[in-house]
């Protein structure tokens, strides 16, 4: 009978691995009984795997993240470094997946749930003090590099960048701005493009993160492995969006829109004529906070074959039921709203 060869995460897992505390298949079986949560958990669920596995947790991730690729997913996990998890170790994956229903095999040797609770609330203090260092050491450099981009016009990249997408160049600075020249970095190489900033801001109006789409200078998307960044935090992301315009009255009620992507955003609101704000993600979308004087809330969900951003709509429009009006408007055709102005404009020039 011919061995299955391991493969090369697995072969990694033994060396990371203590074999007197896991393996590979239990990580595997504790991580399916996690949920995917908010930002900060699936950050300490990403330093919990690179502090036990390094690079080598990175299929594991994937796999818990149900193979998403978008910005976000990729992002926190490159922003773990394995010698800089913030004190999390695997201690605290386990911990989680035991209070969530995960019950160890019989082979499993550290199933004292009360010595994981001590540590996993070690390491939650201790993650905590640190996130918090953090934040106010980038504050200062989200704030200074938000000062020095300008106003979008229609002949900078930015702009261009927008009207090739059917889009409406901005009247004002609220949320997006244009810089000249920004540092890309990919394998310890630096490259410098245009780029169209997006100010993240939280349900309190605090910057908490800059949003960067790297750009040619003709407009188009900066040809880099990820046109799309998000800065590591000044804060915490759960709740913030980018707040493209201010909330208006339709039919004597204070409304807003909000969508995913900030183009699909722009488009929602050329479409609708409702105010929209872009919460970035599926994540962001299902942990958007409604700004308190808000009564009629429209959810511009995607169309996603895979059903992400239906079922990220589906799940904010259950959460906040009751507390607002609430309508949910999904494009017809496989794709999001800015998918769905391009399609428009190209039927009706035919």
């Amino acid at each position: 009978m011919q061995t299955k060869k391991a493969t090369f995460p697995e072969r990694k897992a033994a060396r990371y691995t203590r074999a007197d505390y896991t393996d590979i298949e239990s990580i595997r079986a504790a991580l399916s009984s996690i949920p995917t949560g908010d930002n900060a958990h699936r950050q300490r669920i990403a330093a919990a795997l690179k502090s036990e596995l390094g690079e080598a947790g990175r299929s594991l991730w994937d796999e818990w993240r149900a193979g998403r690729g978008d910005d976000e997913a990729k992002d926190v996990w490159r922003s773990i470094k394995p010698h800089r998890t913030n004190g999390i170790t695997i201690k605290t994956l386990f911990y989680l997946a035991i209070q969530n229903g995960w019950k160890p095999s019989n082979d499993h040797k550290e199933t004292d749930l009360s010595s994981l609770r001590e540590q996993a609330q070690q390491e939650a203090a201790e993650s905590e003090r640190l996130q918090q260092s953090q934040w106010q050491q980038q504050k200062p450099r989200l704030v200074s590099l938000w000062d020095k981009a300008q106003p979008i016009t229609g002949s900078d990249p930015a702009g261009r960048y927008l009207l090739n997408r059917g889009l409406s160049v901005p009247n004002d600075a609220m949320a997006l701005r244009y810089i000249p020249e920004l540092d890309y970095w990919n394998n310890g190489i630096r490259t410098t493009f245009p780029a169209m900033l997006a100010a993240v801001t939280s349900p309190e109006s605090e910057l908490v993160a800059l949003h960067r789409t790297y750009l040619t200078h003709s407009g188009h998307k900066a040809p880099v492995p990820c046109p799309k960044k998000l800065t590591p935090p000044g804060g915490s992301l759960q709740g913030a969006a980018i707040r493209l315009s201010m909330p208006t009255l339709r039919n004597n009620r204070l409304s807003l829109g909000i969508a995913e992507g900030i183009e699909t955003a722009l488009a929602a609101e050329i479409l609708s004529g409702v105010p929209v704000w872009s919460c970035i993600s599926t994540s962001g979308l299902k942990s958007f906070v409604v700004p308190a004087d808000v009564q009629n809330l429209y959810i511009f969900g995607d169309r996603d074959e895979n059903e992400a951003g239906q079922k990220a709509a589906l799940c904010l429009s259950k959460r906040v039921a009751g507390k607002v009006t609430v309508r949910i408007w999904i494009p017809e055709r496989i794709g999001d709203w800015n998918d769905e102005l391009l399609r428009n404009k190209r039927e009706n020039v035919q």
